[in-house]
């Protein structure tokens, strides 16, 4: 037998507690014991609304301190999990737009992420999800291990069934929940397993303006009785509820790698968080044709994808030259390439790539050692 779920309890126990103060209303109001009165009946105020009227859709889930997630833990932007502490913080409410986006530098050290798998996951669903982690171990140098027996210590990733998507950002420390709902889809794990590699959302990196615009009125408010996208809680005791536009905030404490990302499987879909199903990003022209149906795809990852996770976790192999480096010393890596292609040709190992960024290379000459030369960014000119 079906045993009935907590939300259609709680409408029940509600109604009947609205039919009880209702009782008492009508026995103890003159107005109301009266059936000839003429003074009429007063007006019972509307309450703010709280919770939606149906559950939100898995990739349109609540923000704020929601049921099911650990103490001290809250949800923002439909699927990371922050400290309640690092609200403030995280987004400067109210209302900065500090700047970056894309990823984080809270790696997992070489690439190794420990996680365990809650007993409430199936094994045909254990499967599934080792399949998303498969997707980011092809492009770099990443691996995810099971713990031994299934049971981890330290820092590590406990993999679960709950309400909806969602992970934290990078290696958080401790025991961080990866809260699955969508098994079915390898995309959407492979976006939260991208957040617990680092990546945040593509759409908050600082130049995102240059490419879309961010519609705020169409954004849910708190005033708002409704929303399709779903409502927004703070991080107060008890939560209250907030306007969603923090969600779109650029994140401060992040970095970038290669351009704009309209096909990331780590972008908001051209709805997210919307009052009533209008557009809450739209793709300025000329990029608006092509991607501004296609923006928040949930079917794989894209060339820019695969790139970033391969600058944040670069094989041995691996090195970057790049004509407009960074100040300091130049080791190769994707944060500090070399400045001459002759340096990035001569250090990289046999039978690895040499990342190429844009730009024009001066440097001529006869190479016999085997390389893969890949310009991932945009246009690359050796030579005269």
């Amino acid at each position: 037998m079906k045993k009935p779920n907590r939300l259609m309890l709680f409408m029940a126990g509600g109604a009947l507690f609205g039919l009880a103060v209702l009782a008492l209303v009508f026995s103890a109001h003159p107005g109301y014991a009266q059936q000839d009165t003429l003074t009429p009946p007063m007006p019972m105020p509307t309450p703010p609304p709280t919770v939606p009227a149906l559950p939100p859709q898995p990739d349109q889930v609540l923000s704020g301190v929601v049921p099911g997630l650990p103490q001290g833990m809250m949800l923002v932007e439909g699927d990371i999990l922050i400290k309640t502490s690092d609200f403030t913080r995280r987004y400067n409410i109210p209302g900065s737009n500090a700047p970056q986006g894309t990823y984080e530098v809270n790696t997992w050290t070489n690439g190794l992420v420990p996680y365990e798998f809650d007993a409430n996951v199936t094994a045909v669903n254990r499967t599934a999800m080792q399949d998303a982690m498969e997707w980011w171990e092809d492009v770099a140098a990443v691996s995810f291990a099971q713990c031994t027996n299934n049971v981890c210590s330290g820092d590590f990733v406990h993999i679960q069934s709950g309400a909806g998507n969602n992970s934290a950002i990078g290696r958080a420390g401790g025991r961080q929940i990866i809260n699955i709902i969508s098994w079915g889809n390898t995309a959407i794990m492979a976006h939260e397993l991208g957040h617990t590699l680092g990546l945040e959302h593509e759409q908050n990196r600082p130049n995102r303006n240059s490419f879309v615009t961010i519609n705020t009125n169409n954004i849910c408010k708190a005033t708002d009785p409704s929303c399709t996208g779903g409502f927004c809680f703070d991080n107060a005791t008890p939560p209250g509820r907030i306007d969603c536009d923090f969600n779109f905030n650029l994140i401060s404490t992040a970095s970038t790698y290669g351009p704009y990302d309209f096909d990331s499987v780590m972008h908001y879909n051209r709805t997210a968080f919307s009052r009533n199903g209008s557009d809450t990003i739209t793709v300025l022209p000329p990029n608006n044709t092509a991607w501004q149906d296609a923006i928040g795809q949930r079917t794989h990852l894209s060339a820019g994808d695969k790139n970033v996770v391969g600058c944040m976790y670069a094989r041995a192999n691996w090195r970057w030259v790049s004509t407009t480096a960074n100040p300091g010393t130049p080791f190769g890596t994707c944060t500090q390439p070399y400045t001459l292609m002759s340096v990035g040709l001569t250090n990289t190992p046999e039978q690895g790539t040499l990342w190429i960024e844009p730009g024009t290379y001066w440097e001529i000459g006869s190479f016999t050692r085997p390389m893969t030369l890949k310009a991932p960014n945009g246009t690359v000119t050796i030579g005269n």
